[in-house]
C-alpha cells in the first residue's frame, strides 16, 4: 500500500493513525483494540478512527469480524522506506505511486510511502519519520555538502548501475578528505527549448522557421505588437515572473547561449569563480523584448502552460513536460526549437539539468533497509521499462541508455536531443542558491527598467563575489 500526503501541514491525522496501526498491531498482536480504546489511546475522536479503519478495510489491510473484533490481514513489511519529492513536479506522484506498488510485488519486506513537500519542510520530515529516507530533488551539490547523504558508490552493485546509465550526467562531488563521491542518481535529464504556435506565427506573417537569433524574436514581438494594434487579442513571449517574490529563476539558458556554454559558476584550483561577463548582453535582450510591451508574465504556476491557451506566440523556454501537456492537446499546432542562439550563424546552446535521487545517511552505515532502498533507485533507473513508462506518460529524457536511445529515434525529441548535444551541465555547487536569488532579484529590475542594466550587472557581480569568497574561505575551515 502506498500512501500519499501533499505536505506535512496538510497531513490527516487518520493517515497518521492509519500508519502507527499497521505498525503497531503487526507480529504476534494482530488484533486491533475497539474504538473506543483507540479513541482513548492515541486521543483521536470516533469520526477520525472509524475513518482510518474504513480506509485500511478498503485497501484489504484489515478484516473485522462480527463477535470476534478486527484483526491486521496484511503481510508485514519490515523495511519502511519514506521516497520524499522536495519541490519537484506533482505531475510525478502517479508514476511513483504505481512504480512502488511494482517494486513490493516483489520485494515483500519493502513498505515504500510517498511523501511530497516543499523545501523547507525538509528538515522536520527527516527528523519525524522513521525508516529509511529517499530524496528526490533537483540541485543534489547543495544537499551533499550538507553531509547528510550516503555516499551510493560505497554500495554493492553501483557499477553495474552504471552501465546501465549515461553515467557522463552522473554527479561526483569532491569530498573535504579529497575522495570522490557519488550521493545521488538522475531519474532523468532535462534541458530547456524555445516553443512557438505554428498557426500564430504564420498569421503574423513570420512563417514556419524558428528566430535564428535574438534579434528575430525582438522581430517576432513588434509584429505581434502590430496585430494588437489592429485590435487582435494576442501576446508575443511567454515569461516566468521573476524578482524577490518569485520562485522562478530567470531564463539562465539564454545566459548560456550568450556565453557560448559557459557556466557563471566555475570551480577553478578548489575555489569558486563568479564569471558573469556575458551578464550585460543577457540581460539587455529581455530588456529590449520587455519594450516592445509584448510580453505575457506567468505570475503563478498552472498545470498547463498559457500557451495552449492559443493567443500567445511562443515561450521563451519550455521542458520536456511541454510533451506530456501536448498530449491533451493534439491539434494544438505546437513547434520545438533549440533555443537560439545570442547572434545568427553562431552555434545554439542551453542548459542541462538533472533530478536525482539520494539516500539520508542517519546512521553512518548500510542496513538491510538501505538495501532496499538503494534497490528501488535501481528498479526506477537500470529499469528499462519504468524508464519507459516514466517518458511516454509523463515527461524527461532517460537517464537510462536503451530508453535514451529510443528517444533519440522519435521525430518529436529532435529539439531536445539537439539541445543535450551541445547543452552545458547546470552548477549544483551550494554557492548557486545564493547567487540564483541575486539574479532573479536584478533580472526583474533591470527588465522592467527599474535599474540599468549596467547597475543590475555590478549589484550581481559585487554581491555574487562577496559569496564566492564567503564559500571558498569556508571551505577552508
Amino acid at each position: 500500500m502506498v500512501f500519499f500526503m501533499v505536505s506535512i501541514k496538510k497531513r490527516f491525522k487518520f493517515q497518521l493513525l492509519k500508519d502507527e496501526l499497521l505498525t503497531a498491531f503487526q507480529g504476534d498482536i494482530k488484533r486491533i483494540p475497539s474504538e473506543r480504546d483507540l479513541c482513548a489511546k492515541y486521543k483521536a475522536s470516533r469520526t477520525t478512527v472509524r475513518k482510518a479503519l474504513a480506509d485500511l478495510e478498503d485497501g484489504r489491510l484489515i478484516s473485522r469480524e462480527v463477535g470476534r473484533g478486527t484483526f491486521i490481514t496484511a503481510k508485514k513489511r519490515c523495511h519502511l522506506i519514506w521516497f520524499i519529492c522536495v519541490g519537484t513536479a506533482p505531475q510525478l506522484q502517479k508514476y511513483f505511486e504505481d512504480e512502488a506498488e511494482r517494486f513490493m510485488e516483489e520485494k515483500e519486506e519493502a513498505d515504500i510511502r510517498i511523501l511530497h513537500i516543499e523545501s523547507r519542510e525538509l528538515v522536520e520530515t527527516i527528523r519525524s519519520r522513521p525508516g529509511i529516507k529517499i530524496i528526490f530533488a533537483p540541485n543534489f551539490g547543495y544537499l551533499a555538502s550538507t553531509g547528510m547523504l550516503l555516499p551510493l558508490n560505497e554500495l554493492d552493485g553501483f557499477t553495474n548501475c552504471l552501465s546501465f546509465l549515461n553515467s557522463s550526467y552522473i554527479e561526483w562531488n569532491e569530498s573535504r578528505d579529497g575522495q570522490r563521491r557519488c550521493y545521488s542518481i538522475p531519474l532523468f535529464i532535462d534541458t530547456e527549448v524555445f516553443a512557438w504556435n505554428g498557426d500564430l506565427a504564420r498569421k503574423a506573417g513570420i512563417g514556419d522557421a524558428a528566430p535564428r537569433d535574438w534579434n528575430e524574436i525582438v522581430k517576432w514581438l513588434e509584429k505581434v505588437r502590430k496585430l494588437r494594434n489592429k485590435g487582435k487579442d494576442v501576446y508575443g513571449g511567454l515569461l516566468s515572473a521573476t524578482g524577490k517574490k518569485a520562485n522562478h529563476a530567470p531564463p539562465l539558458s539564454y545566459y548560456i547561449a550568450a556565453s557560448a556554454g559557459k557556466n557563471f559558476i566555475t570551480n577553478q584550483a578548489g575555489n569558486v569563480v563568479l564569471d558573469f561577463s556575458s551578464g550585460r548582453e543577457w540581460l539587455d535582450f529581455f530588456h529590449r523584448c520587455h519594450e516592445t510591451g509584448q510580453l505575457f508574465i506567468e505570475t503563478e504556476y498552472s498545470d498547463v502552460s498559457p500557451l495552449f491557451n492559443g493567443n500567445i506566440l511562443f515561450a521563451f523556454r519550455a521542458g520536456s513536460w511541454i510533451m506530456q501537456q501536448k498530449r491533451n492537446f493534439p491539434e494544438f499546432p505546437l513547434r520545438l526549437s533549440p533555443i537560439p542562439p545570442s547572434k545568427a550563424d553562431t552555434s545554439p546552446f542551453s542548459i542541462t539539468s538533472a533530478v536525482g535521487m539520494g539516500i539520508v545517511n542517519e546512521t553512518g552505515k548500510s542496513s538491510d533497509a538501505t538495501i532496499t532502498g538503494w534497490d528501488f533507485i535501481r528498479h526506477l533507473t537500470c529499469g528499462r521499462d519504468s524508464q519507459r513508462r516514466l517518458v511516454e506518460n509523463y515527461f524527461g529524457i532517460a537517464i537510462n541508455r536503451e530508453v535514451f536511445t529510443w528517444q533519440q529515434a522519435q521525430r518529436q525529441y529532435a529539439p531536445f536531443m539537439q539541445s543535450i548535444s551541445t547543452g552545458t551541465m547546470r552548477c549544483d555547487h551550494p554557492i548557486q542558491h545564493g547567487i540564483m536569488k541575486i539574479m532573479r532579484i536584478y533580472f526583474d529590475k533591470a527588465l522592467k527598467g527599474e535599474i540599468s542594466i549596467d547597475e543590475a550587472v555590478s549589484r550581481i557581480n559585487e554581491t555574487g563575489e562577496i559569496q564566492a569568497e564567503i564559500e571558498n574561505d569556508r571551505s577552508l575551515v
